[in-house]
């Protein structure tokens, strides 16, 4: 754990225990540095208050023992940036030290449709808010929570406030205001690339996800979430080329007036570049016909449903959101043929010789056959001729996950109180080492400052 001193320990009397706000089933690669400062930073201000009424004078100058100015004082009147940006004030601050503030975590499966992980936010959230109600707390809360999401958590956050009618009671009444971080809210081409080379290019997430297609697409194909990832119907078009084949998607659909990925990109079988090969393990026709069908039913019942609802674009009314530009990102994705030639007779099979590709993110495509009537010597062309492409990305503005195209609709919605546009690599979007490096971290200042200004919806009469 990082070193974020604290006169008071919120694990346990003053708040209930971490284990029991869920802090295990978030990932510590990814969050636990995250999580030991987002509490102390919560808390931070009026401790160092009592610190300092406390202390003689002598301890107040000896500033190398404590710093004698809260991690969020440090924030007020400063600019961090960002669209509608308005300063935090000392009023709001003192307003914000009303209140004590107990962090809790969600964790859910990644690969369970979001619909289902929204509806189980839905029942965290008042559980959450029982506790403090009844157990803890002795009855003074004020009955509503912040949420701060991360990538896909934006897209189950959002369902979870706002379902369809007649799927379960959204909680949107109970949320103050959310902090979206990196939220990919239109989907992503990447979610197509992993899926037809793996993932080795991603580094530790990658080798966590799986490195070749083989390891990767046989799962991802009946895991609804990740699919619920893949370029929305809204995303621009055009995002997938097949040099010499095409641009998809690129027809709009009369109804909706949008484009259809899904008979264009999603859905097909008869093209090279489908995206998915329901054969790339299973050799049995049977098992491949079940298995095409079976991801079928998926992608319309669950991963279309699912992007429709999101387009609708319901958003809570009291939302931030901060995203990355500085990291290449897969804002489009294109086959592009590196290789072409004929094929000659293998001197040892018999068989023509096709070169295979020696890395994951290439694709050999076969054309042609052999005369069966014409015997053919070692070195002779076989009549096959074959080409190979590679997959190249687009290298845009976003994350390195999260291209700026997917963030389209959220930035037009008035629902939005301010943006923030900074360096952020998607997996590490909430990175932070101590209360120090706050200084440093402009995507947690933007945090922290969102939740003092959602708190102040709060009137203090009502926690009396």
């Amino acid at each position: 754990m990082p070193s974020t001193y604290s006169p008071f320990s919120d694990d346990g009397n003053m708040l209930p225990k971490r284990e029991k706000r869920h802090w295990g089933e978030a990932l510590y690669l990814s969050y636990g540095s995250f999580l030991e400062v987002l509490q102390s930073s919560l808390v931070d201000d009026w401790q160092k208050d009592l610190l300092n009424m406390a202390a003689s004078d002598d301890a107040k100058k000896m500033q190398n023992h404590f710093e004698s100015k809260g991690v969020l004082s440090q924030l007020v009147q400063s600019p961090i940036g960002g669209t509608n940006e308005t300063l935090l004030t000392e009023e709001e601050l003192i307003h914000f030290k009303r209140f004590l503030f107990s962090v809790h975590v969600f964790g859910y499966n990644w690969l369970q449709d979001n619909a289902i992980s929204a509806a189980n936010l839905v029942a965290y959230i008042d559980k959450v808010l029982n506790t403090y109600k009844n157990d803890h707390g002795y009855g003074l809360a004020v009955e509503k929570v912040i949420i701060l999401t991360h990538s896909m958590g934006g897209l189950v956050a959002r369902y979870a406030m706002n379902p369809p009618e007649g799927a379960f009671q959204g909680c949107q009444d109970k949320v103050l205001g959310v902090v979206h971080g990196v939220i990919p809210d239109l989907g992503s081409p990447a979610a197509y690339r992993r899926m037809k080379v793996g993932a080795a290019q991603e580094g530790i997430p990658g080798a966590v996800l799986g490195s070749t297609a083989e390891e990767l697409m046989s799962v991802l194909a009946f895991a609804p979430a990740p699919l619920q990832l893949l370029p929305y119907p809204k995303y621009k078009s055009s995002w997938l080329i097949i040099e010499g084949g095409g641009s998809y998607p690129s027809i709009v659909d009369a109804a909706t007036g949008k484009f259809d990925p899904f008979n264009e990109i999603y859905l097909r079988k008869d093209v090279w570049w489908q995206l998915y090969e329901p054969d790339i393990l299973d050799k049995d026709i049977t098992t491949i016909n079940n298995n095409w069908e079976n991801y079928s039913i998926s992608m319309r019942d669950d991963v279309k449903k699912f992007m429709e609802h999101q387009e609708k674009g319901q958003y809570h009314p009291n939302t931030y959101i901060f995203y990355g530009t500085k990291i290449e990102s897969d804002n489009s994705l294109t086959w592009k043929k590196e290789v072409e030639g004929k094929a000659y007779m293998n001197p040892y099979s018999g068989h023509p010789y096709i070169p295979k590709p020696q890395e994951n993110n290439r694709h050999v495509e076969v054309y042609g056959e052999m005369d069966s009537n014409k015997v053919l010597n070692m070195g002779d062309e076989s009549g096959i001729s074959y080409k190979q492409f590679i997959l190249e990305s687009s290298k845009g503005a976003g994350d390195g996950t999260v291209p700026v195209e997917s963030l389209v609709d959220i930035m037009k919605s008035s629902s939005i109180q301010s943006s923030l546009a900074t360096n952020v690599d998607h997996q590490n979007a909430y990175a932070v080492d101590s209360l120090s490096d706050i200084g440093k971290r402009k995507a947690i200042q933007f945090t922290l400052r969102a939740i003092v200004k959602m708190v102040q919806e709060v009137d203090i009469r009502a926690a009396n």
